[in-house]
């Protein structure tokens, strides 16, 4: 980012990321020109993610409930 004019990247007010943590950090660091910048994730990963945390807790659920993965036993 440091080949960018400073002015420019100041009139950036919206930033989208993929919400994988190192693109997220990467424009949050507080030595980051575009750390002002509010950031945005499209629906699609949002989706992919609530859809993500629903299965870790219906997993975990029936983990502990049945104490196993499948129809074993």
């Amino acid at each position: 980012m440091g080949i960018q004019d400073p002015g420019w990247l100041a009139e950036i007010a919206v930033v989208s990321v993929d919400p994988h943590e190192g693109y997220r950090s990467a424009v949050c660091a507080d030595d980051s020109p575009l750390a002002h910048a509010q950031i945005v994730v499209d629906p699609f990963h949002i989706v992919r993610l609530a859809g993500q945390a629903v299965t870790k807790a219906r997993q975990r659920v029936q983990n502990e409930t049945l104490g196993h993965r499948g129809w074993k036993g």
